[in-house]
């Protein structure tokens, strides 16, 4: 049985070999993904589009499940928003 290449391997190698012939962002995007779809014809198209930008922009890693992570939140509103209208002057 035969092995296939690695996507990640192609894209990295694709990406340093488009940025050599000076190509710009989407000029390397492109080149990639022909690059993986002719040695990788059974990969879907979209989803070698999706590695290859992530492999040009990674996504920064997430901190935590909630927007706010690492912000203390109050647990309680704080005491000129829970006065009344009336006490209020």
């Amino acid at each position: 049985m035969s092995q296939q290449p690695d996507p990640a391997s192609i894209i990295r190698y694709a990406l340093e070999e488009s940025r050599g012939r000076g190509l710009d962002s989407l000029g390397q995007l492109n080149h990639a993904v022909r690059r993986v779809l002719h040695l990788r014809p059974d990969m879907g198209r979209s989803r070698v589009e999706s590695l290859v930008q992530e492999a040009m922009w990674p996504r920064p890693p997430r901190v935590g499940r909630s927007v706010g992570a690492g912000i203390p939140v109050p647990h309680r509103a704080p005491a000129v928003l829970r006065q009344s209208p009336s006490t209020r002057d």
